[in-house]
């Protein structure tokens, strides 16, 4: 989530919208074809692990691009990664919930994700590289590692391995399935409405925070610490409130919490409603986000047969990430114009004026 600061700091600020444009664009490419891929040739874990290793070795040719103001090798390169990358999220939750003889037990092992998070996030901030090009190299041997431990997982072949290939299934036609039931699409489309909101967050929070004179890779360990806290609570809340109020208080989190971003700009004291902001992480996050996983999982057995989990799983990749990502970088460059914000999201009032405006969406339609 550092890449914005990154970007800012070697004079790349401009190209902040562009980067998360082609990630955008190759989660439309990547997941399907490497979910049928997993589904009918090549065991889950073994596609993640190489998955991982390539990336780790683009990942390391990205600080040279950065430092040569190249460009156009530059966005070549993210656009691999986002083709690379995109794909072992879904294959993770994939290969979890197939193992998982409850998918209440998701939370638990969810959390170990955002104790990776936390603990990249204080070697960044301990070390004040946050913004520096040496995370890509740190990314890269994190990824390195990753990819050789995937290789340790449990075993889960390609239930659709003697399955008809047809033209559809080539064309990645079949996941369509998905939105014959109305409360799969009608989730999807508020998921998409939020991600926009969600995509902007992630892109330019670490700026936002710089703007304040912060360490934004320190700080933002208090919204992963909120989210450990809540990812606890994640299953007595759906099983106490149920999937519906979950997602809602969720939704409804993320829009306090942009509200509370844009006032600070303006606040004498900004870092009080900072530090509330981000500790609304873990309602916002998990209690959505989380929550979906969940929901979908069970959707899924329902209403998609089980040898095509991992194609499915890559699908919703496509749906939640996707079009939200290309939508919020149009929205935010249409928005920065209108308020005739010349560096895009140069300081704390545009974030905040522009996040305000992405998510008053998704709570309507909630």
């Amino acid at each position: 989530m550092t890449i914005g600061a990154v970007l800012a700091d070697y004079g790349m600020k401009n190209s902040i919208g562009s980067t998360y444009a082609l990630l955008g664009l190759a989660t439309l490419i990547s997941p399907l074809f490497i979910g049928m891929i997993a589904d009918r040739f090549l065991a889950a874990q073994k596609t993640i692990a190489i998955l991982h290793l390539l990336n780790s070795v683009i990942l390391y040719q990205i600080p040279s691009t950065i430092l040569h103001n190249e460009y156009s090798q530059f966005f070549m390169l993210i656009f691999i990664v986002g083709l690379l990358y995109y794909p072992t999220t879904a294959l993770s939750n994939s290969i979890t919930f197939q193992h998982l003889s409850d998918s209440r037990n998701f939370p638990f092992i969810r959390i170990f994700g955002n104790i990776g998070f936390i603990t990249a996030g204080l070697i960044m901030g301990y070390f004040n590289i946050f913004d520096q090009v040496i995370v890509f190299e740190i990314a890269a041997f994190s990824s390195l590692i990753c990819g050789l431990y995937c290789f340790t997982l449990p075993n889960t072949p390609p239930a659709a391995r003697h399955s008809v290939i047809n033209w559809k299934t080539l064309l990645c036609l079949d996941a369509f399935i998905l939105f014959r039931d109305k409360f799969f699409t009608i989730f999807m489309a508020v998921t998409m409405l939020l991600m926009l909101t969600k995509t902007s967050y992630s892109a330019y929070i670490s700026v936002y925070l710089q703007d304040f004179q912060l360490n934004a890779a320190n700080m933002m360990q208090i919204a992963v610490i909120s989210e450990v806290i809540f990812m606890l609570l994640l299953s007595l809340s759906i099983k106490k409130f149920g999937f519906k109020w979950v997602m809602g208080m969720g939704i409804i989190a993320w829009f306090i919490r942009t509200y509370l971003l844009s006032i600070a700009a303006t606040a004498t004291t900004p870092l009080t409603y900072i530090v509330i902001s981000l500790a609304l992480q873990g309602v916002c996050w998990t209690f959505f986000f989380a929550t979906g996983d969940v929901y979908i999982n069970t959707r899924q057995m329902i209403i998609f047969e089980r040898k095509h989990k991992v194609y499915a799983s890559c699908f919703l990749t496509i749906l939640e990430c996707w079009l939200p990502l290309i939508l919020s970088a149009l929205s935010i460059i249409m928005l920065s114009r209108s308020i005739n914000c010349l560096s895009l999201l140069s300081n704390g009032q545009n974030f905040g004026y522009i996040q305000v405006r992405l998510h008053w969406l998704p709570v309507f339609y909630f």
